[in-house]
């Protein structure tokens, strides 16, 4: 009989000692957890327990957990959330604005424990800050509106000049070649307008995208400079390209569409803002100044436009690793 108590007892030993390694090892992660997190009592009044996140936030200690917290609670939208949750046994969410110190604003998640913890503790708050994820959001929503404003006054000076030349202005020469040109003007503002919102969308699509391939910067230069010739005559400027040969300029990784968008934004620039006579060039990258030039070796390029419309000095766009 006394060898079993003896037995009975190191098993209950050795699960009290399991109990206690799975209490610290639940504390541990609770403490790791990024979001703040608060436990409640039965009172719902001041949290029992805050793990490291949550004292952060609030400025409270292991040991003091009012304060902040506590004022936090008494918000009504998350008051309400706690007394559905404690009153369903349901998990409930409150979206929380707070003013001081900081304007912050917070999603808050409540979870009921059920069994509750042997301390008596019944729910989980559970916090994110929302406050960046919120501020781009309205930032979006004020770039959707003042680009559909923008693009709505060419659109508007469009469709009133058509309806000008198809009427009083039908056989009018001198009009219609001036009405032309205000709407040449218009419509390339929208393009320029339309060419941002797509390159913008572009680079929210692929920002953690690294590149892959590997372009020829030479080639692709001559092609944008070909592509952009109407423009250049249209505004009575020149382009000169002094370009490398094909297979010596050569940016790995990279992105063709991105580093096309990049010339043909020197391009653009300078033909816009700088007119007369404008240079292109391409050639391999120094590795640093004074040293030698990286002829011949993939992976670094430069692109200049030159003269700078603002500066009168060389614009330059260089790729290395891009």
């Amino acid at each position: 009989m006394a060898e079993g108590i003896a037995r009975l007892t190191r098993r209950l030993e050795e699960r009290g000692a399991q109990l206690d390694a799975l209490r610290r090892a639940d504390a541990t992660i609770l403490e790791a957890l990024p979001d703040p997190l608060l436990v409640l009592g039965t009172d719902h009044l001041a949290p029992l327990r805050a793990n490291a996140a949550a004292r952060a936030l609030f400025g409270i200690t292991a040991t003091d957990t009012s304060g902040d917290a506590a004022a936090l609670l008494r918000h009504p939208a998350l008051a309400e959330a706690v007394d559905r949750a404690a009153a369903t046994g349901q998990a409930q969410t409150a979206d929380l604005t707070l003013p001081v110190p900081v304007a912050r604003e917070l999603a808050a998640t409540v979870i009921p424990l059920d069994p509750p913890l042997a301390d008596g503790r019944r729910l989980l708050v559970v916090l994110s800050d929302r406050t960046r994820e919120r501020a781009v959001e309205r930032m979006r929503a004020d770039f959707v509106a003042n680009a559909s404003h923008e693009l709505r006054t060419p659109l508007a000076s469009l469709i009133g000049f058509i309806e000008t030349l198809r009427g009083p202005a039908e056989d009018d020469p001198e009009a219609r070649a001036r009405f032309l040109g205000i709407m040449a003007e218009q419509a390339d503002r929208m393009r320029r307008l339309i060419d941002d919102l797509l390159g913008l969308t572009r680079i929210e699509l692929t920002e953690h995208m690294p590149p892959t391939g590997r372009v020829d910067l030479a080639a692709l230069a001559r092609a944008e400079a070909e592509a952009m010739a109407p423009v250049f005559a249209a505004r009575g400027a020149t382009l000169a390209l002094d370009l490398a040969p094909d297979g010596v300029a050569v940016a790995e990784p990279a992105d063709a569409g991105q580093l096309a968008q990049v010339v043909r934004n020197l391009l653009d620039n300078a033909v816009r803002y700088g007119g007369g006579t404008v240079r292109l060039s391409v050639a391999p990258a120094a590795e640093a100044a004074g040293a030698a030039s990286a002829a011949g070796r993939p992976g670094r390029a430069r692109a200049s436009c030159s003269p700078c419309p603002m500066t009168g000095r060389a614009s330059r766009a260089s790729t290395s690793r891009a």
